[in-house]
């Protein structure tokens, strides 16, 4: 499956191909997800790609009739969002403890 939108992160689109790969033994375990949010935090080029993208999507979105999902528009917002609660659950052998965490998504 390959990105066709454009402004997609390629990064970004690579992790949701792999996440949704037929065989599941080639899908990348949670903590490995978790730990790929903490590095695009941390890589200043990524994050930069993450707000063009943001910005394009919503340039796009006020050039065309077509109502484009609120969800994809904030993709870095809920990255941050990820990231912020999932740094207050535990994880521990590719499983995370969620129970107690609430995520509150603006759209």
């Amino acid at each position: 499956m390959e990105s066709e939108n454009m402004g997609t992160v390629a990064c970004y689109a690579e992790l949701l191909n792999r996440c949704w790969d037929k065989d599941p033994d080639k899908r990348p375990s949670a903590l490995e997800i978790y730990e790929t949010i903490i590095n695009w935090k941390n890589d200043i080029k990524i994050l930069s790609e993450f707000r063009n993208s943001d910005k394009e999507m919503v340039i796009e979105n006020n050039q065309s009739d077509v109502i484009i999902d609120n969800i994809s528009i904030y993709s870095s917002k809920i990255i941050s969002l990820i990231d912020q609660q999932l740094l207050n659950c535990g994880i521990s052998d590719n499983k995370i403890n969620v129970e107690n965490v609430k995520m509150d998504i603006e759209v």
